[in-house]
């Protein structure tokens, strides 16, 4: 009978050692966010509908969406993303005999990975690729009428963000990252997100 009442009390031990090491897995498992970033934008590209370079920089604020996947390990966390942009600066500027106006938004994909500090926060860095959709509005000086082209461009994304678990479900996280696409066009992004992990 002792060495019964032994044995159940060391599995409920070892039961309730795993549970306590369960619960303290914030960031494993999948997860959506959403957040809003401050954006500035510095763009250096060539006119789509007429000749020379657009070359300006802006800042605004815009907004991005985000679904994962992450893997904890003790200490050590990995996982994959990918996330849409939108809203942000548009920037203007008058080249040659038109007035010229670009705006962009986009979608991306990174991994990243990160040290666990204590049991909920995580800080961390990221890399991967981005796809922006660049839209161009050229006006004569003098006319009314717009003409517009859209086209796309890939560039890097990397970044770095510290997340913070407010329970098993929810986290807030902050983080500044940027895109530098062809030509010498680049964005940074400083954004605060909710997330939430099922």
């Amino acid at each position: 009978m002792k060495t019964t009442t032994t044995f159940a009390a060391a599995a409920i031990a070892l039961l309730a050692a795993a549970d306590a090491r369960a619960q303290d897995q914030h960031f494993s498992g999948a997860h959506v966010s959403a957040g809003v970033s401050y954006a500035d934008v510095s763009v250096d590209q060539p006119l789509y509908l007429a000749p020379g370079r657009l070359k300006a920089s802006d800042s605004g604020a815009s907004y991005r969406f985000a679904a994962g996947y992450d893997w904890q390990f003790g200490g050590l966390v990995v996982g994959g993303e990918l996330g849409t942009r939108f809203g942000g600066s548009d920037v203007s500027a008058r080249v040659g005999g038109v007035n010229a106006e670009a705006s962009s938004g986009s979608w991306d994909y990174s991994v990243r990975a990160g040290a666990v500090l204590g049991e909920r926060t995580l800080v961390y860095g990221r890399v991967g690729g981005a796809r922006t959709r660049l839209r161009q509005s050229i006006t004569p000086v003098g006319a009314t009428t717009a003409q517009r082209k859209t086209e796309t461009a890939d560039g890097l994304m990397y970044g770095v963000g510290v997340e913070y678990a407010l329970s098993d479900d929810w986290a807030v996280r902050g983080e500044w990252s940027r895109v530098e696409g062809e030509s010498d066009s680049r964005r940074s992004d400083y954004t605060l997100s909710a997330v939430f992990r099922f």
